[in-house]
């Protein structure tokens, strides 16, 4: 599990001794209420001040900030309303004037005098002594201009080095040069870090834009084994920290009664959780007579759940995909598991949630094999990938995620109805997200343009989970509160989990973060049956409605835009609007004419 998120400074963070843009001090803030942040870099607390602690804004928790000036020989904490320095390792005032002098011979030995500078070109730095060719105040185009190949840079290391074999000389900045003791380097910064932090070097992730070999930043990878990601510009390490923040709070328990705020998923969750909230596959109840449907049953979550239905005995199960051969192999696997008897329950029917007529078709074919239903587990859709518009003109998103469901449920609540008239608890499950809180606070659900607007991969999926958790307030206000009390409706977060989504799907969104979410990520991920724990919970378990339910068996609030009846209620609107003008079906189906 990663805990703790690294980075260097200038290339990676920020321009070359620049503060931190608003959007990155942004990223950061919202970084720090799901993983601890350390910054290490060469230059000292002054400098370390202007770039990131005056920059971070309202709202952000400095309490999670460990910043490592002068390559990590010393760290300054924020306690007690202010940040305050916890050690510094220092030259000794002979060491130091030794270093100095050498340096300054160096660079007239070379050649390297500049014909303008601007500022101190050698700066002391109390542990580490730097030399910036162009001087500390130099502009950002021509220090990119004096040595971008480093060709300069590595003369001085190799003259330097042999001179002064007690300290080590290494590549620093745009124009510099960072001299520190011997063994001085990022991986020592970072090996201090892990253990003045108690947090393991396996669950700490490194950003940089030097860890190619020679780089400032390569020791963190090659000498302290520190998972780590290249990054080539700020832009890249903006985006990137979009999947990470996106990652971690899946897998972050929140509030009070839990072992830690940076507790991951990955453990059981049934022994992690307050004993009032714990719930484990083991605890799904006998499912002898009912009948089940779970839209993307054939993989991943859905198959956590598919699997986990049948073995507690469901009678008949519906399974919803759109590949026949992935149903055909799951079906296989349960065969395989459980026995012939066990996979002939199963009936896989294809459907593909964006094609509205298909979902009214197929609904109608479920309504003629069976007379009752029980659980419905809308867990298929689409995941982080880039905006597409679907052939009736809406954003793929929002038509697989959100109205796709819409029509499926619509057209099934007529069974669900005589299933609960006959004394039965039906259970009705959206697959939701935290995803939803990276909507944009504006969200309105006004008009169809507002809908196909391209917010960027996460927040167009997050968008699209907050619909789902609105419908899922909108059905059980006018269900469950109005007129059928045994019909219960709940929408689930499952945490990060090992699917296809997570897998394969975010290499199209995010080609260079697909990596670190797809390989370095590994250790955020749940399998897809501790994915499925809180979906069992309210598919067999919960006797409430209109939760917001988290791994395992936790209610939440969920963001205040998920808890709005008034947005909920022209979401709605808008959804019917939508299904009348680009479907042309009439009748029941539509969310506002419910049976």
């Amino acid at each position: 599990m990663k805990r703790l998120v690294a980075f260097d400074l200038d290339g990676t963070l920020a321009e070359s001794k620049q503060a931190l843009d608003d959007e990155m001090a942004t990223i950061l803030s919202r970084l720090s209420h799901v993983a601890d942040i350390c910054v290490i870099s060469g230059g000292d607390w002054p400098q370390f001040e202007k770039q990131v602690a005056s920059r971070l804004p309202e709202g952000t928790d400095r309490s999670r900030f460990w910043l490592m000036p002068t390559t990590g020989t010393k760290l300054y904490r924020f306690e007690g309303g202010a940040w305050v320095r916890k050690y510094a390792d220092l030259f000794s005032d002979e060491d130091r004037a030794h270093i100095i002098k050498e340096l300054r011979a160096s660079i007239d030995r070379l050649g390297f005098t500049p014909t303008e500078v601007w500022g101190e070109q050698i700066e002391d730095r109390g542990s580490q002594i730097t030399f910036s060719a162009l001087g500390q105040q130099a502009p950002l185009i021509p220090k990119e201009e004096w040595d971008p190949k480093q060709e300069k840079r590595r003369l001085i290391q190799k003259d330097l080095q042999p001179i002064l074999p007690h300290v080590s000389v290494r590549i620093g900045g745009a124009t510099s040069i960072d001299i520190t003791r011997a063994g001085i380097d990022k991986a020592y910064g970072m090996e201090r870090l892990s253990e003045l932090s108690s947090i393991p070097k396996t669950e700490i992730l490194f950003f940089g834009d030097a860890l190619y070999p020679g780089g400032n930043d390569a020791p963190v990878r090659e000498t302290a084994g520190i998972d780590s990601v290249q990054v080539y510009n700020i832009e890249q390490t903006k985006r990137a920290l979009e999947a990470v923040i996106l990652c971690l709070s899946f897998n972050v328990f929140k509030g009070p009664g839990y072992p830690d705020r940076s507790v991951p998923l990955t453990q059981p969750s049934h022994l992690l959780a307050p004993k009032n909230e714990q719930f484990s596959l083991d605890d799904v109840p006998d499912l002898t007579g009912k009948v089940a449907l779970v839209t993307g049953g054939s993989q991943g979550i859905g198959y956590g759940c598919t699997h986990t239905l049948l073995k507690h005995n469901v009678s008949k199960l519906f399974i919803l995909s759109q590949s026949a051969d992935v149903a055909e192999d799951a079906v296989n696997s349960i065969k395989k598991d459980m026995g012939e008897g066990t996979s002939s329950k199963v009936e896989w029917l294809g459907c593909d949630l964006a094609d509205w007529k298909a979902v009214e078709n197929t609904a109608q074919k479920i309504k003629a094999k069976t007379d009752r239903l029980d659980i419905v587990i809308n867990n298929a859709g689409k995941g982080i990938m880039t905006a597409q518009i679907t052939p009736y003109g809406v954003d793929e998103h929002i038509a697989i995620n959100h109205i796709g469901h819409v029509v499926l449920a619509s057209h099934l609540l007529p069974v669900m109805k005589k299933t609960a008239e006959a004394g039965n608890t039906v259970r009705i499950v959206n697959l939701g997200s935290n995803a939803h809180t990276s909507a944009p606070k504006d969200t309105k659900f006004e008009s169809l343009e507002e809908l196909n607007q391209n917010l960027g991969p996460s927040t167009q999926y997050g968008r699209s989970k907050l619909a789902t958790m609105l419908y899922t307030r909108y059905l059980a206000n006018h269900i469950t509160v109005a007129d059928f009390p045994r019909i219960l409706v709940n929408c689930i977060h499952p945490g990060f989990v090992d699917t296809k989504a997570s897998t394969f799907d975010i290499h199209e969104a995010y080609p260079l973060v697909g990596y670190a979410m797809s390989v370095l990520m590994k250790p955020f991920e749940k399998s897809q049956f501790e994915g499925c724990v809180p979906a069992m919970f309210a598919a067999t378990k919960t006797d409430g409605t209109g939760q917001y339910i988290c791994g395992p068996a936790r209610v939440e609030d969920g963001s205040e835009l998920a808890r709005s009846d008034e947005l909920a209620e022209q979401l709605m609107r808008l959804t019917d609007e939508i299904l009348k003008e680009k479907s042309g079906i009439t009748g029941v189906g539509y969310p506002l004419k419910f049976f």
